[in-house]
Order: structure tokens, then C-alpha cells, then sequence
């Protein structure tokens, strides 16, 4: 759990507005209109929240020509294989799950040493926000 811990990033995400600060420094540069950077084979639109560990990322698959959420683990974790080993665990109990509450996983892969989770995106307020805004 140290480990974890000591790996653990400082950075900040404004959740209203979108904006990362050294969150999604791992994106690489891309010059289509629309778009903040790519991310293996996703072309990232925007963070959409972050955690001790990961970063979720609004993309669009460009093979399925669809909108989906990335979840990214951050490059600082990236190097613990206590959290490479967590981050899969997470991964096999979420896919594990069909529920209508619980997102579908639709791929885990790696990109530039950064495993990640392709997943269905569902807009909307994040759990925190719908308990900042209206109570637990």
C-alpha cells in the first residue's frame, strides 16, 4: 500500500470545466479540431475525471466510429505492479458484471506502457458531483 501511495500523483482536474493539469501530460499531440490528443488508437476529446490511479478520457474509436470512455493508468502508478495487478483486478470484476448500473468493459489493452480500459461512455455527473450537488 506504500507503494501505492508514494506513487501517487499531484496533479489537479477541474471536473466542470474539463481542464487537466498534468493529467493527461501521456496524450500525444493532435492536430485534428475537436480533439485535446490521442492516446493508442483513441482520439481523446477531453478528461473527464481522475482518480488516486487513472484518468478517464472521453475518446472516439476511430475503427468503430463510436464514442467511448478510456480509463488510463497514470504514468506515475504505471511502473508498480501492485497497481498494474489492481488495475486488472478491477478490470476482471467489472467485466465480470452485467448490469444495467455497471458500465460494459469493451477492451484492456496498453498503449505506450500505460494499460488502459476501453469501456462504454455514459454521460452525465459523476457519482460525485450527483452527491456534491444534491447529498449523499
Amino acid at each position: 500500500m506504500e507503494e501505492l501511495k508514494s506513487a501517487r500523483p499531484r496533479q489537479r482536474f477541474d471536473e466542470r470545466s474539463g481542464a487537466a493539469e498534468g493529467i493527461a501530460g501521456f496524450l500525444t499531440p493532435c492536430n485534428k479540431p475537436g480533439y485535446i490528443g490521442s492516446f493508442g488508437p483513441y482520439d481523446v476529446i477531453e478528461v473527464v475525471g481522475h482518480g488516486g490511479m487513472g484518468v478517464v478520457l472521453k475518446a472516439r474509436d476511430p475503427v468503430l466510429n463510436r464514442i467511448v470512455a478510456v480509463k488510463v493508468l497514470l504514468p506515475a502508478m504505471a511502473s508498480s505492479a501492485v497497481a498494474r495487478k489492481r488495475f486488472l483486478r478491477e478490470a476482471r470484476a467489472a467485466a465480470a458484471v452485467t448490469h444495467d448500473h455497471v458500465v460494459t468493459i469493451h477492451a484492456v489493452d496498453e498503449a505506450d506502457g500505460l494499460p488502459y480500459l476501453m469501456m462504454q461512455f455514459i454521460s452525465g455527473r459523476s457519482l460525485q458531483q450527483r452527491i456534491e450537488e444534491d447529498g449523499p
